[in-house]
């Protein structure tokens, strides 16, 4: 995800701390632990910040805190895809590897998706992961500010 969005002009965001992004002290994070997923699909995968991403470490991130501004970043990587030929084949590179989720690629990532739909398809996807692994026991962490 974050190799999508560097090539945008617009600054990243992290998720857990709402600011900027130095991409040089930054990690890939997964969303939903990879303990959990045991996979790198895009669909969970996002930049954050190092000492946060290691803060996060093995636990879900607070659900009504972050998943918007998760699916937010998610949806400049798709919008980056289809506006940018360079981003374009960066992710065809990389589909095979990390984008055989069926839903993802049939829904989430298939055509044109406006912003409403795009974080539709992506909660009604990932809620389902996120719970499931509530009920495995894994912990919620949140930043602290």
């Amino acid at each position: 995800l974050g190799v999508f969005l560097v090539g945008s002009c617009v600054p990243l965001t992290d998720i857990y701390t709402s600011k900027n992004l130095d991409m040089n002290k930054s990690d890939i994070d997964h969303f939903i632990p990879w303990s959990y997923v045991c996979s790198d699909k895009l669909w969970n995968l996002m930049p954050a910040e190092s000492s946060i991403n290691r803060s996060k470490s093995n636990n879900l991130p607070d659900w009504e805190r972050y998943f918007d501004p998760f699916a937010h970043n998610q949806y400049r990587m798709y919008s980056l895809v289809l506006d940018d030929d360079n981003a374009r084949k960066l992710f065809d590179s990389c589909r095979e590897d990390n984008l055989y989720s069926m839903w993802a690629s049939e829904l989430l990532y298939a055509g044109y998706r406006d912003r409403d739909q795009f974080f539709k398809i992506l909660n009604e996807n990932v809620c389902p992961l996120y719970n499931s692994a509530l009920i495995q026991g894994y912990e919620v962490w949140s930043m602290t500010k």
